[in-house]
């Protein structure tokens, strides 16, 4: 569901959930599968590169039916011709509902969110397919998606990633990935922190999220409130791993300095710490006679210059 014209990539992202098995409202049917071809009409955003080649690369044939010929998808207008009148016409805030004597909507000043109308699209839409019964058929959709021997072609969901999902950039902290209001998180995320990464996912799903570096999935992160026990307990130890390796590099710096610069002065502060005791005058300006010693002997052989 998009509000506005969609984009190609945001019809990209309705082809992969009409694409992945899922249970149907009865919870005993699957629905989706790889289909043979898709048609739809001479829109833009269909008719994009990106929409087209994705498509090929799943093995399904794109089809974009001639202009002003809506009776080759007949079945997709008859859809749209009910649901106007049984759905959206109820709604406060329908534009083409009633009008005053001066052409002003009668209701246009109340109007649905779009979080309780995404609630409501779905409702109706389970209603639609579970009780109407269509009088061609006479079955409902959902009968006579039943009553089809066809078998379902399922897609591995990394087929799915590269293509099939709305792109955005961001970046990782400690408390994994923040998006939309939820945090993700991962076992994988903490070695990411503070990198750049892209984000991939469903519109108007929260459920997960799919995280690439450089172009590489690197893993699945799901909202942190909502993991489960060994989810927790992946991401917990993971962290510790990260905090002891991180502990242990600072430990071999610090030692590497301690070996490499041996003579550089420390002193021991109030604080119980070690501070790099300031040269004195003296000592810097002995160390710059020292040093232009060096440079004018250079100068004296001319093929040390360089």
């Amino acid at each position: 569901m998009t509000f506005g014209r969609p984009t190609a990539e945001q019809v990209r992202a309705a082809l992969i959930q009409a694409l992945l098995l899922r249970p149907a409202p009865d919870d005993e049917s699957l629905v989706g599968g790889l289909p043979v071809r898709a048609v739809w009409d001479r829109g833009l955003e269909f008719l994009a590169d990106i929409v087209t080649e994705s498509s090929m690369r799943l093995g399904f044939i794109p089809v974009a039916l001639p202009a002003y010929s809506p009776h080759l998808k007949g079945g997709l207008e008859r859809f749209w011709g009910f649901l106007k009148p049984d759905f959206l016409a109820p709604l406060p805030g329908y534009c083409e509902g009633p009008t005053d004597l001066r052409g002003n909507h009668a209701i246009a000043t109340a109007a649905l969110g779009e979080d309780d109308f995404l609630v409501k699209l779905a409702d109706w839409m389970d209603r639609y397919l579970t009780q109407h019964v269509n009088s061609t058929t006479g079955m409902t959709p959902l009968q006579a998606w039943r009553a089809d021997g066809t078998p379902l072609d399922d897609i591995p969901a990394e087929r799915l990633w590269e293509d099939f999902l709305l792109a955005k950039p961001t970046k990782v902290s400690k408390n994994g990935i923040r998006f939309d209001g939820i945090d993700f998180v991962g076992p994988e995320l903490t070695g990411a922190v503070g990198r750049t990464v892209e984000l991939r996912h469903l519109p108007h799903d929260r459920t997960f999220i799919e995280v690439f570096v450089d172009h590489e999935h690197l893993c699945t992160a799901y909202p942190s409130h909502k993991l489960t026990a060994d989810q927790s307990d992946a991401v917990i130890a993971r962290r510790t791993e990260e905090r002891d390796r991180a502990r242990h590099r600072f430990s071999v710096a610090n030692r590497l300095r301690r070996t490499q610069h041996e003579t550089t002065p420390l002193v021991v502060g109030r604080d119980g710490k070690r501070h790099v005791v300031e040269p004195a005058a003296e000592d810097l300006l002995s160390g710059g006679n020292e040093a232009y010693a060096r440079l004018i002997t250079k100068s004296d052989d001319p093929d040390r210059l360089f």
